[in-house]
């Protein structure tokens, strides 16, 4: 099963392999998606493909780092636009008060120093270009952070799927598909673990709203 679906990941054309791991680059930072299906994963991807020899590293790198560029400034430009409208709305109440927050409070005490170590902070990926947008930080600031830290995100996490993805192709030689099988297992253990504990703070964040909003008994 494993040999077919990685002929048929092969077989993708090139175009359409750059067009998703672009589109997904810029959703996450510009739509939240991050929260959903991290960047990370599909640079690292990515790098396996160019490993395989599927695709070129050059544009890879060029065309994904432009691409998250692009994705954090939608992300700003919208917090900047919306605001508490966003935050406030179903998908906002579904990341939960606590990790907006979290990511204000970060932002406020730390900056422009924020954009850049965010880019590699789990869940602040998502959160961090909205939320600066939302504060009072001018958006050359903003860029002035976020740009540098792109460029050492996309090239790193590239960089570590293709030498990760040149050793995998030595394992599976010598141990056939089953390797492959076992972390996909082990990767889809940890996704759901994640978004179990995701579902959980969202129902605490809840339930804790809708106490402080009661009225006191007289």
């Amino acid at each position: 099963m494993w040999e077919r679906v990685i002929d048929f990941l092969r077989s993708l054309p090139t175009p359409l392999v750059f067009a998703v791991v672009f589109s997904v680059t810029i959703a996450e930072g510009g739509a939240l998606a991050g929260l959903i299906a991290p960047g990370e994963v599909v640079l690292l991807v990515a790098g396996y493909m160019v490993a395989l020899g599927k695709l070129d590293l050059t544009t890879l790198l060029i065309g994904a780092t432009a691409a998250s560029i692009a994705g954090d400034s939608l992300g700003f430009l919208l917090g900047r636009r919306y605001g508490t409208t966003v935050t406030q709305s179903r998908l906002g109440r579904r990341i939960g008060e606590q990790n907006w927050n979290r990511a204000h409070a970060f932002m406020d005490k730390h900056g422009e120093r924020a954009v850049f170590v965010g880019k590699f902070v789990g869940f602040m990926r998502a959160l961090l270009p909205f939320s600066a947008g939302v504060g009072t930080m001018p958006y050359g600031k903003f860029l002035r952070s976020n740009a540098p830290a792109c460029v050492v995100f996309v090239v790193g996490s590239v960089l570590l799927g293709k030498i990760a993805g040149a050793a995998a192709e030595q394992y599976l030689k010598r141990f056939g598909y089953v390797v492959l099988g076992l972390i996909a297992l082990w990767v889809g253990f940890h996704v759901a673990k994640k978004r179990r504990r995701q579902s959980a703070q969202s129902a605490v964040d809840r339930t804790d709203s809708a106490t402080s909003t009661e009225a006191p008994e007289v």
